[in-house]
């Protein structure tokens, strides 16, 4: 996998080991929202099509609807996380013009837990994944989203008890 994948940063002698993405049924609520956005805009577009200024209030709500699913395609697209045999690197797309990026020593981990709460990822097999480490306040990093976060922890594990 290390021949295929490269990031801005790697170390020498850094090997990536696992490339984690976000589960895509966290889309479920954005594309209800942006459809319920969207019918709304065709009735309204429908019922009252001869005011003129409805028809450019149904564009504005057909605009929001349709670039509020674009961002939320974006950010699943944009969320990773790379574990690499030295650290853990989550890259967090957060909308068009904010993303986050946070790392973790491998060497600084203290515990791994993996988390699924709920029936749609109990369901679905996604979950989070918590790694906690001895740095002061900030002393959490949290994968969220995941597809089977077990196995994620256990790669972690894995490459921290190494």
């Amino acid at each position: 996998m290390s021949e295929k994948y490269s990031f801005d940063g790697i170390r020498s002698g850094e090997s990536i080991q696992l490339i984690v993405r976000s589960h895509p049924i966290q889309l479920v609520w954005p594309v209800v929202k942006a459809m319920a956005i969207i019918i709304v805009a065709v009735f309204l577009y429908n019922y009252f099509s001869p005011i003129n200024y409805w028809v450019y209030a149904n564009a504005l709500l057909l605009l929001i609807g349709f670039v509020w699913l674009f961002e939320a395609f974006f950010c699943l697209k944009g969320t990773l996380t790379i574990i690499t045999n030295q650290r853990v690197v989550l890259r967090q797309q957060q909308g068009f013009f904010r993303r986050g990026i946070s790392e973790v020593e491998l060497s600084n981990i203290q515990e791994l837990s993996a988390i699924t709460k709920g029936i749609f990822n109990n369901l679905f097999g996604n979950g989070s994944v918590l790694i906690k480490t001895a740095a002061g306040e900030k002393s959490m990093l949290e994968i969220k989203n995941v597809s089977d976060p077990y196995l994620v922890q256990q790669k972690i594990s894995e490459l921290v008890g190494k």
